[in-house]
């Protein structure tokens, strides 16, 4: 164990917080663990904005009023969203492994009544679809490594997902993308996805989408379903959201505390108070974007600075859009600019008091921002907003362990979506297998896979990091439960 343990080790030397969460719950069972990291939303309570509810169904008017009222009533004792979700098809283990912890939290969530519901992920979608969790199509773990089925051709790879139109999933569009894909899948995994796109296409309403971002929440939802049938899963890309609360909450209303905060002080204060933090900017190595992303003329996502109350890019293509809230709604609207990790934060985190629950590195950034946010309204003289906010939890973490693995003799890898649908009957005991398993023993095998996405440069080199190296590390340690696909027998 001393060979992997010193991927843990500097992992949690760079992220202290997430080093006080392994001390008070490594001995904790997955299980047990994930049920008092969840609980913890109840800790904001008091702060939760109930209008909350009120932004959802603006946002997704296609919700049903049962669904919401539920929704109402289990955030008002329990406050959490997810936060640990990318807007994609759910491939990636973290957030496979993300998913089951709050499928298995959800009778507690929804108050051991039914309906069942998740608690709701808000997931990012100001992306490009080149993003590491890709974006692009399916997943699926292999002796080999990682097999990708695109469903886009490599000249869209750049394009920022919030603008890419959706697709007709049917017979003509499925047999081209499985010709596409040919060389890099068997006939008989081609013949499993093809199945798998013909059942979404039939089965849900993916085809009445309007967009490619909303396929994927239709998707995901069709997806989860087959895992957990008695649970409601519903993706909100948190984008939407935000930009629901700035032209329907901000706009109409200057009183706000975050209008005031935005708009009333002093812009230089404000590059002042978030630079250098993760998720806003840097300007001393020009690095990050001043509260939202640019789009340019190929619907590539540019960073924005802000240069005599304006929202400008080095792109002179970009036309600046100024700082004031109806020139930036305009814009907004206009599919030119899209929110930063810092805007949605502000208003899901600051103004709605909502727990977010949250991956890795979460815990890293969301905490100064929310400190420093709290600092700049108690500067402008709002010290009862100043003080809400620096009582809002922000230590939410769920989503840092992976428990499911495809094996060799030789090497461990962690499963991807579509491994997941092929064995989606194991997942029936899931449960008794966190219940077996501690979260010390979970973490010592997944920091060598997600350490790379941690560290900097000089722990890689430090180590001589490899992902080819770690799945072989971690293959002798790894627990027996966790071994869902056995690549030996196969």
């Amino acid at each position: 164990m001393d060979t992997i343990s010193i991927y843990s080790n500097i992992i949690l030397e760079r992220r202290p917080l997430l080093k006080t969460i392994l001390q008070q719950f490594g001995d904790f069972s997955i299980w047990d663990a994930t049920n008092e990291l969840l609980t913890k939303g109840k800790k904001n309570k008091n702060l939760y904005n109930p209008d909350f509810i009120q932004l959802v169904k603006i946002a997704f008017p296609y919700l049903d009023k049962d669904y919401l009222k539920k929704l109402d009533i289990c955030l008002r004792e329990n406050p959490l969203v997810s936060t640990a979700d990318h807007q994609c098809p759910i491939n990636h283990p973290v957030y496979i492994n993300s998913n089951i912890q709050l499928s298995l939290f959800t009778k507690s969530f929804s108050l051991n009544k039914k309906p069942y519901i998740m608690p709701p992920i808000l997931s990012f979608s100001s992306l490009p679809l080149n993003n590491t969790a890709y974006i692009r199509g399916l997943l699926m773990a292999s002796p080999k490594g990682e097999k990708r089925f695109s469903f886009f051709g490599s000249s869209m790879r750049h394009a920022a997902l919030p603008l890419v139109k959706a697709f007709c999933f049917d017979k003509k569009t499925i047999k081209s993308w499985l010709k596409a894909n040919q060389n890099i899948f068997s006939n008989h995994e081609l013949d499993f996805i093809s199945s798998l796109l013909k059942k979404v296409s039939t089965d849900s309403s993916i085809n009445k989408c309007t967009s490619y971002s909303e396929q994927i929440s239709v998707w995901n939802k069709w997806l989860w379903s087959n895992f957990f049938p008695d649970y409601r899963m519903e993706f909100f890309p948190i984008d939407i959201l935000s930009q629901t609360f700035f032209s329907h909450y901000l706009l109409n209303d200057q009183q706000l505390p975050l209008y005031k905060f935005l708009f009333e002080w002093s812009t230089d204060k404000i590059i002042e108070l978030f630079n250098g933090i993760y998720g806003c900017w840097n300007i001393e190595n020009s690095k990050g974007t001043f509260f939202f992303w640019g789009i340019d003329e190929k619907k590539r996502m540019i960073p924005l600075k802000f240069v005599n109350n304006h929202l400008i890019s080095d792109d002179t293509k970009f036309s600046p859009v100024e700082w004031k809230l109806s020139s930036i709604n305009q814009a907004w609207n206009d599919n030119r600019i899209i929110p930063s990790l810092l805007t949605n934060y502000l208003v899901i985190a600051g103004h709605y008091g909502l727990f977010c629950s949250g991956a890795f590195n979460q815990i890293g950034y969301l905490q100064p921002m929310m400190k420093q946010y709290a600092h700049g309204l108690k500067i402008i003289g709002l010290y009862k907003e100043s003080e809400r906010v620096k009582k809002i939890a922000v230590d939410g973490i769920h989503a840092f362990l992976y428990f499911l693995f495809g094996v060799t003799k030789d090497v461990a890898i962690p499963l991807c979506g579509l491994n997941i649908l092929q064995e989606k009957s194991k997942l029936k005991r899931i449960e008794e297998i966190l219940k077996k398993i501690t979260v010390n023993e979970g973490f010592m095998i997944t920091a060598p896979l997600t350490f790379s996405y941690i560290v900097n440069k000089a722990d890689l080199q430090k180590v001589r990091f490899s992902f080819e190296k770690s799945i072989r590390e971690i293959r002798p340690y790894l627990p027996s439960q966790f071994i869902i696909q056995d690549w030996q027998t196969s």
